[in-house]
C-alpha cells in the first residue's frame, strides 16, 4: 500500500501496489527522486497498525515529499494464531518483500534504489533483516529496527541470517525500548539507541506492550522534533543511551541527552 500526500491540498491518499499487476507500480503517482520509506509491522499488526499509525502522519508533516509503502502481511500474523507460527512465516514474508522491491525498482527508475529506507517494528524488524537473502538489486541502504522482536530470535541458537544484525544493510540503526522482554536485549546494529535504559518507558508504567510500541512513538516524534533526542555513548562505539520526558513531547533536546 503506497501512501501519498497532495502537497497543494494537504490531503492524503492510499494507492494499492499489486505485485501481480505491474501496471499498478508503473502508474503509481510517486514523487520522483524522493526518499522511499517501507514500513513493516509486527505480530498481530497490519498496514494501519504500529508503526504505520505513528510514522506515516509524521512523515506527512515533513517538508520534503516522501514516498511511503506499508507492507501488510496481517493475515500471516493474526492474533488468533500463535506467535510461533508467525515467526515461521518471517522467511516467506521477507522473500515476498524482496521480490516486490526488485520488481518495484526495475519498473520505477525515477525512484533511485539508494533512496530506500526500510523501517521494521518488532517482528517486522526481523522481516527486514531477512530481505537481503533474496534481494537481487543490491544491499539495502538503510534499515531501522524498532525494538526488534526477541522471543525465538536468539543469536546463540540461530544463524545470523535469521535475525536482524549488522550486514543486513549498508547502515542499520535501532531503538531499544523493551529490551530483554519483547525486544532484543543486546546491541545488534551499527548504531543502537537505548531509551531510558532500554527496558521500561516512564509513560508506560511497566506495561510491556506500551514499552515495546514506544520505539515507534519516539522515532515518529524525532522526524519533526525541533529539539531532538540526544544520546550519550557510555559503553562502546555505536551504542547510545538517551532519556525522555514522561509525557509528549518526549524529546528533551540536548540538555536531556548530554
Amino acid at each position: 500500500m503506497l501512501t501519498l500526500k497532495d502537497l497543494e491540498m494537504n490531503n492524503y491518499e492510499e494507492y494499492l501496489l499489486d505485485p501481480f499487476n505491474p501496471t499498478t507500480i508503473k502508474q503509481a503517482p510517486l514523487y520522483p527522486d524522493c526518499p522511499l520509506k517501507v514500513l513493516i509491522h509486527g505480530f498481530t499488526g497490519n498496514r494501519s497498525y504500529t508503526p504505520n499509525m505513528e510514522i506515516r502522519p509524521a512523515y506527512m508533516q515533513y517538508p520534503p515529499p516522501v514516498n511511503m509503502i506499508s507492507v501488510d502481511y496481517g493475515s500471516l500474523v493474526l492474533e488468533e494464531c500463535s506467535y510461533l507460527l508467525a515467526t515461521e512465516n518471517v522467511p516467506f514474508v521477507s522473500k515476498c518483500v524482496a521480490q516486490f522491491l526488485d520488481l518495484f525498482f526495475e519498473t520505477r527508475t525515477d525512484v533511485p534504489f539508494d533512496h530506500l529506507h526500510v523501517i521494521g517494528m518488532s517482528l517486522g524488524a526481523q522481516v527486514s533483516g531477512q530481505i537481503k537473502r533474496h534481494l537481487k538489486i543490491g544491499k539495502i541502504p538503510r534499515i531501522t529496527g524498532l525494538d526488534a522482536a526477541m522471543p525465538l530470535f536468539f543469536s546463540h541458537v540461530q544463524s545470523d541470517t535469521k535475525y536482524l544484525n549488522k550486514g543486513d544493510a549498508v547502515v542499520i540503526d535501532c531503538i531499544h525500548t523493551n529490551a530483554g522482554e519483547k525486544g532484543k536485549l543486546l546491541p545488534y546494529a551499527n548504531i543502537d539507541f537505548y531509551a531510558n535504559g532500554g527496558h521500561h518507558q516512564p509513560h508506560c508504567h511497566k506495561n510491556s506492550s506500551c514499552d515495546h510500541a514506544a520505539s515507534a512513538v519516539f522515532y515518529a516524534e524525532s522526524i519533526n522534533s525541533p529539539v531532538g533526542f540526544w544520546g550519550r555513548n557510555k559503553e562502546a562505539h555505536g551504542t547510545y543511551w538517551f532519556v525522555t520526558n514522561k509525557e509528549p513531547p518526549y524529546a528533551e533536546g540536548f540538555a536531556g541527552g548530554g
